[in-house]
Order: C-alpha cells, then structure tokens, then sequence
C-alpha cells in the first residue's frame, strides 16, 4: 500500500484517495508484467482496453491481451525494469496518465542486450473503479526510427 505522505498535502481528501487507486493500479500492472502473469495483466484492463507492445501490433480486449501476453512473455525469460515517473489525475474527465521508462533484457536474444523505451498507462473510472484503457511500451529504436521518418 503506498504511503499518503507521498502526495501533496494541499490536495482535497478526494483527490488523494483517488490518485493513490490509479498509483495502486499503475503499480500493479508493472508488478503483473514483472511476473510475467498475463491473466492478471488482461484483468486489470478494460473491457475493450489496449495493450501496446514494443514492435508488434496492438491487442484489444481482454482475451486478445491475455493471448498477446502469453505469446510474448512466456516465449523466454526476460528481465524487465520499471520507472513510474509521472502520474497525472484528470479528475473532470475521470482519466489519469503515467509516463515512465522500461528495459527489458532477454538473455538468448541479442547478445543480451537491453530493449529500452518509454512507457505510457491511460486508465479510466468507470463503475466506480479504476482500470487501464491503455498500456504501451514503445522501443527507442522505434521511436528514433519515427523521428527520422517524420523529418
């Protein structure tokens, strides 16, 4: 359970109890990918969420994400590593965002080199409870790779 001396004081009671669910929910989702439990990965979406995983196509729904997750995370070991830097809550518009960086290392592959990028979590209030609309990992290969495209 996060601390509540982690958040700002001048934040209405409301406001924090809700930033810390949505911090619960990012914090979970990283802890699932880490254990490499695509179920509970599924779960914790929406129904008609998205997960988005470097270099492949998008996964919609739960079913798709749980099979997508099998494929992908059980195909090997992989190390991963999470940073969860930026947490914003839209509370009008009951939606919050994460930004933050990922590495993650497949010791067969690549001469165990590393695949880093930035990582983006959109979740969602709806029924009274907080659930991810999105998960993605973009690679930086991928992302320079667009870069020089776009130019």
């Amino acid at each position: 359970m996060l601390s509540p001396d982690i958040f700002p004081d001048t934040l209405p009671a409301s406001d924090v109890e809700e930033r810390k669910e949505v911090e619960i929910l990012f914090h979970l989702w990283v802890d699932a990918v880490g254990r490499r439990d695509s179920r509970r990965i599924a779960q914790l979406h929406v129904p008609g969420g998205v997960l988005q995983l470097p270099l492949s196509a998008g996964a919609r729904g739960r079913d798709e994400i749980r099979r997508r997750c099998d494929r992908w995370l059980r195909r090997e070991s992989c190390e991963t590593r999470f940073l969860l830097a930026e947490t914003r809550l839209y509370e009008a518009a009951h939606v919050a965002t994460c930004n933050g960086r990922f590495a993650l290392r497949w010791p067969s592959g690549s001469n165990g080199e590393e695949d880093r990028g930035r990582l983006l979590l959109v979740a969602e209030k709806g029924d009274g409870r907080w659930g991810l609309r999105f998960s993605g990992l973009f690679s930086d290969a991928f992302l320079s790779r667009l870069a020089t495209l776009a130019r």
